[in-house]
């Protein structure tokens, strides 16, 4: 009995154990992170697919109403309404082809909001044959199980080579990522 009884006193201590995150943020000097559920993956997952479908409906419907996008250019797309002229506009003029390649969900410990943190290549096949390839970076809110917004990093990491192979630009993937973090001014 004192066995289950010290068990049980060990279990009810290791509930209250508070949750260590790692990682900052400037906005708030307390706030750390942690992993997300894999949900979020899920969602984001079917998102990017829709737009490979040009399924307006189902990306809207995957989303708050108030979506914000920050896109790489400085514009920015508020509200669902927009944001499906937006979608209408792209996929008439760029035809473009998203393909995921790494993502992770994660949690802010403190005020317990969910982003993702996903990386994917676009193609953009609308005026052959001039195919642009960039790498996006994506950092997206999600708000009740919803993508929220997003800012988006791209980046032209790709460039087709005279023999027709694709050549990765490691440099041009460090200086933007140091200029995204903030660790690099030009």
């Amino acid at each position: 009995m004192k066995k289950l009884i010290l068990i049980l006193a060990l279990l009810t201590m290791g509930c209250d154990a508070p949750v260590e995150g790692s990682g900052f943020w400037l906005g708030d000097e307390n706030e750390t992170f942690v992993n997300a559920s894999d949900e979020h993956t899920e969602t984001y997952k079917k998102w990017l697919q829709a737009h490979n479908d040009k399924d307006i409906e189902t990306i809207l419907s995957l989303e708050t109403d108030d979506v914000r996008i920050d896109l790489p250019s400085g514009m920015v797309i508020s509200g669902a309404e927009a944001h499906a002229e937006a979608l209408s506009n792209y996929f008439e003029s760029a035809d473009p082809e998203m393909n995921l390649y790494w993502a992770m969900p994660y949690k802010g410990v403190v005020n317990g909001e969910v982003w993702i943190i996903a990386g994917q290549v676009v193609t953009s096949r609308a005026l052959p044959p001039n195919e642009n390839t960039v790498q996006r970076m994506i950092d997206a809110l999600f708000k009740e199980g919803k993508y929220s917004g997003c800012a988006k990093f791209a980046n032209s990491l790709f460039e087709l080579t005279s023999d027709k192979k694709i050549k990765f630009n490691m440099l041009s993937f460090l200086c933007n990522s140091f200029i995204a973090m903030g660790h690099l001014d030009i």
